[in-house]
This record gives C-alpha cells, sequence and structure tokens, in this order.
C-alpha cells in the first residue's frame, strides 16, 4: 500500500511539473495584419529612399495592464502582409522600427515607387518619424494607438510633411485575439490614411 501511495504520488508530481512547463512555455504572440490597400501605379515615375525614426518616449508596446493581461510576451510584433483578396503572408519577427518600416516599403512598392538603398542628393527622402505605437486595456477594452509624421526631404529640407494619428478600441472577450485585432486595424488604417501622392504634390517634386 506505501509503495502504492509512493507510486501514485510520483504520478501526480509529474503532472503538475508538466503543466507548470507547459504553461510557462507559453508565449503570447503579438501579431500585425496589414492589409494592403489595392494595387497602383500612380507613384510609378516616384524614386524615394525611405527611413524611420523612432521618437516614442516609451521603447514598449504594452501598456501595465496590457503586460500584466499577456504575461512573458517578449515585445516583439510577428507581421503578416495581406494583398486585398489573398491570405496574409508572414514577413518575419520585428521590433516597432523594423515593423514600421517593412510596412511602408510594402506599401510603397505596392504602389510603384522605386526605394532605394542609399540616399544620394538627387533622391528625395521619405522619413517617417514614429510618435506612438502603444497597447494598452481601459475600461475592459483593448486600446491601440499609432502616431507618427512623415516628412518628404529634398537635399536636406524639408519639402512637405504630413501628421497621422489615431486610435482603435475592442473590448476584450478573448484576450490576445482581440488585441492583435486592434493592432492590425491601428497599423493598416494610419498607414494607409497616408497620402503619398500628394505628400509629393505638396513638396513640388
Amino acid at each position: 500500500m506505501k509503495e502504492k501511495n509512493q507510486v501514485l504520488t510520483r504520478g501526480f508530481l509529474v503532472i503538475i511539473a508538466f503543466f507548470f512547463i507547459f504553461s510557462c512555455a507559453v508565449i503570447p504572440e503579438l501579431k500585425v495584419n496589414y492589409s494592403l490597400p489595392s494595387a497602383s501605379d500612380q507613384l510609378k515615375n516616384e524614386q524615394l529612399l525611405l527611413t524611420v525614426r523612432d521618437s516614442r518616449t516609451k521603447s514598449s508596446v504594452l501598456g501595465e495592464r496590457a503586460s500584466a493581461e499577456l504575461k512573458n510576451c517578449p515585445g516583439s510584433l510577428t507581421l503578416n502582409v495581406a494583398v486585398p483578396g489573398e491570405a496574409p503572408v508572414r514577413k518575419g519577427i520585428f521590433q516597432v522600427p523594423e515593423l514600421v518600416e517593412e510596412v511602408f516599403r510594402t506599401r510603397l512598392e505596392n504602389e510603384g515607387v522605386r526605394l532605394f538603398p542609399d540616399l544620394s542628393r538627387f533622391e528625395p527622402e521619405l522619413l517617417i518619424v514614429i510618435k506612438d505605437l502603444f497597447l494598452d486595456i481601459e475600461d475592459r477594452k483593448w486600446v491601440a494607438r499609432m502616431g507618427y509624421e512623415a516628412r518628404l526631404i529634398k537635399e536636406g529640407k524639408v519639402a512637405a510633411t504630413r501628421s497621422v494619428s489615431g486610435k482603435v478600441e475592442r473590448y476584450s472577450v478573448f484576450g490576445l485575439k482581440e488585441a492583435n485585432m486592434v493592432l492590425s486595424e491601428i497599423v493598416t488604417d494610419m498607414v494607409n490614411e497616408l497620402d503619398v501622392r500628394r505628400l509629393f504634390r505638396d513638396s513640388g517634386l
């Protein structure tokens, strides 16, 4: 009987240890599913250098309550890009500046812009200054914010600027699911809101 109890006890401890290890191994994955607008050739004759500057006051995407809800979240973001009518394609795992650069690069190329890897005195530069990309929980809602300034620069001088910012809210029911939804919505809405053609027109380039 004593040996039987010892076997049961060991079995119970193994089960407890298994569930403890499993729960610790589950890491929330923050996903940004960016939806491209319809392809266009309106900017096919334009050439740019794309650069991104991170001017956020806080490097973390998650606020205090979001961090508590999404324990063990590494803070990196998985980016998927969806062409209209097609399933999203995974692009990789990024920190905020690299993700913003990848999303804008994808959108600009989708509109026919030719992007250069290096700046020369003859090529305009599109500088995206990230002001905010933040996710938190407020009044039982997931709240995502994004803000940035787009500057079109020629020969070291700012020729045109646009400021874009917004907020998306969604009630928290399934936790991570809604968190990913509001992140995807805010990035898609804010990036697609920038009128790049008008930025060129206003700059006189």
